[in-house]
């Protein structure tokens, strides 16, 4: 999985291409209520965090300010 988008908090991760793992998260998840809904509300802030259009923009809008001092710099 990226570490963008999973982290221990929000996901159980399980190894490539394994039946038997995704059946034990499954039933992990469904046998506790508690960790599934910390597990759920942990992704969405993840998501809101790093994924929104706030997010995003900033990140983009840095990446122009570092290559705009750059060019200043380098004249």
């Amino acid at each position: 999985a990226l570490p963008e988008v999973v982290s221990p908090e929000c996901a159980i991760l399980v190894t490539p291409r394994s039946a038997d793992g995704i059946r034990e998260a499954v039933l992990k998840l469904a046998r506790d209520q508690d960790l599934l809904a910390r597990m759920g509300a942990a992704g969405r802030q993840r998501a809101r965090s790093l994924f929104s259009w706030e997010a995003c923009a900033g990140k983009v809008e840095e990446q122009y300010l570092l290559a705009v001092h750059e060019k200043a710099r380098n004249r």
